[in-house]
């Protein structure tokens, strides 16, 4: 079980109650969405780390 879905059951246990009707139906798109991100901030720390290497 990822990180994502671990978030969402705790906000669960908390009282939040998500739009989706169902966790089920829910967790696709939650971890589409952190997968996504995820992969954002790889792309941004290759950036960094290329343009670190260019400077010198």
């Amino acid at each position: 079980m990822d990180a994502a879905v671990q978030a969402l059951l705790a906000l669960r246990q908390e009282g939040y109650v998500h739009p989706f009707k169902n966790l089920e139906n829910a967790v696709p798109d939650i971890r589409r969405e952190y997968l996504a991100k995820e992969a954002a901030r790889q792309r941004l720390r290759k950036a960094k780390k290329l343009l670190r290497y260019k400077k010198s």
